[in-house]
């Protein structure tokens, strides 16, 4: 995925490195401009470039990474990230759990700008949400307080890292719970039936091809049982 940089290691294609050469090997593993938002669609044509024919790289070949045309996936946060997936002909990951208020848009011009390539005819949509998902809503609601106290913790500059455990904890006002799930974005919580409803309501909006689910449960128990939950949510929703 893109703006993530994968370790590749960059080695010189010919026997004799000369200066110059290893000057551009240098700036190749540098990038110093690698987060120039203006570069975006240039650093993903270059790592398509290393992932391409090792026949048609130049100076520098990749290895391991050419030859293997690994899938690349535009994922993204803000609307410049949907121009360039459309424009490039990539499948499009938006982070809906990070800035929800422009999934919708984000999405539609994706949709209406993409150009077919090599890699894919047509559009393909991820939506990427928060998922805490348990037998019951009480406790989906408890897992969901973990995060908020997490967030709250950092808008407030406090060391957000420090794990308080919920049972431990004060109950949140109404006031920090609107505040809290507001920074934490697009989120789908509850237990199996309310998250199918959520889902659905999620379809009927974006209309995403996958849904990314991501967490924050410490208990591994916890863990695997709200996966479980979406998993079948979203088999049941399909079905």
């Amino acid at each position: 995925m893109v703006p993530w940089m994968p370790y590749i290691r960059v080695a010189s294609t010919s026997v004799s490195a000369e200066p110059l050469e290893r000057i551009r090997t240098a700036a190749l593993i540098t990038r110093k401009n690698y987060m120039n938002p203006n570069e975006f669609a240039n650093d993903i044509k270059m790592i398509q470039y290393f992932f391409g024919p090792l026949e048609q790289q130049d100076f520098v070949g990749a290895f391991p990474g050419a030859d293997s045309d690994v899938p690349i996936i535009v994922l993204g946060s803000s609307l410049a990230s949907a121009y360039v997936a459309a424009e490039l002909g990539l499948m499009y990951s938006f982070a809906g759990h990070i800035n929800p208020k422009d999934a919708e848009q984000a999405i539609k011009i994706y949709r209406e700008n993409f150009k077919p390539s090599p890699y894919l005819s047509e559009p393909y949509v991820i939506l990427g949400t928060w998922l805490f998902a348990a037998d019951t809503d009480e406790k989906a609601e408890e897992l969901f307080s973990s995060v908020q106290r997490t967030y709250l913790d950092m808008l407030s500059g406090k060391n957000a890292r420090k794990k308080q455990k919920v049972e431990n904890a004060r109950p949140l006002t109404s006031a920090e719970k609107i505040l809290a799930t507001k920074a934490i974005g697009m989120n789908v919580r509850g237990s199996k039936e309310t998250v199918k409803d959520q889902i659905r309501q999620i379809k009927e909006r974006y209309a995403p091809d996958e849904i990314i689910a991501v967490t924050s449960i410490s208990d591994m128990g916890d863990l695997r049982n709200n996966y479980k939950i979406f998993k079948e949510a979203v088999q049941e929703v399909e079905a």
